[in-house]
């Protein structure tokens, strides 16, 4: 993959993620509603050799100020 370009962190120090508690009710990134998309983003995340993945699994929602209904399963 080459050296570290100036200004990033290297691989091993690096997290990596899809989506994370912070970001999957505001809209700012995928979450499991984008369906293929989003298992696709999730093995690429997971097979691109940089950095340590986080996979996260969260709840579905109603809205984005409720609690969980049910467990989301991905």
């Amino acid at each position: 993959m080459g050296g570290v370009i100036r200004g990033y962190l290297s691989s091993d120090k690096a997290r990596v993620f899809v989506d994370n508690w912070d970001t999957e009710r505001n809209g700012s990134t995928l979450n499991y509603t984008y369906a293929s998309t989003y298992t696709l983003a999730n093995v690429f995340m997971l097979a691109w050799p940089f950095g340590s993945p986080n996979v996260y699994s969260g709840y579905a929602f109603t809205d984005k100020d409720a609690g969980p209904l049910r467990a989301r399963v991905s």
